[in-house]
């Protein structure tokens, strides 16, 4: 499912509007100097230093094609949620997003995060 489409200014920041039928918010992704293995960007509420989530580049496990892994966390959400940014060929970038899978390790447990993306 598609949430948004974002753009990438001069200064590599990646900025849109995600929406859903409920919410709509702005957001900036801003690339950050990587600590270990630590995230590569944070996901900030558009032109406020307001931080709602990080992201990590990396590679789609079919096409071997880069996209940002992506957490974004707010308090009107009733939990985090995982979502891919992905370069498409017109240059633009897609925000999307998949219903987790239930784990077959943890079947009668809590849903388990996965990457939005499994191109």
């Amino acid at each position: 499912m598609n949430l948004g489409t974002f753009t990438k200014d001069e200064n590599g920041v990646l900025s849109g509007t995600a929406a859903t039928l409920t919410l709509s918010f702005d957001l900036d992704v801003r690339p950050i100097e990587q600590v270990g293995g630590g995230p590569q960007f944070r996901v900030y509420r558009r032109g406020t230093d307001i931080e709602v989530g990080f992201a990590r580049q990396e590679f789609g496990k079919r096409s071997g094609k880069s996209y940002l892994n992506m957490l974004i966390d707010s308090p009107e959400f009733p939990q985090a949620i995982w979502t891919a940014l992905v370069r498409e060929e017109d240059g633009s970038y897609q925000l999307k997003w998949s219903r987790p899978r239930r784990s077959r390790k943890a079947a009668n447990g809590p849903l388990q995060a996965e990457a939005a993306a499994n191109f």
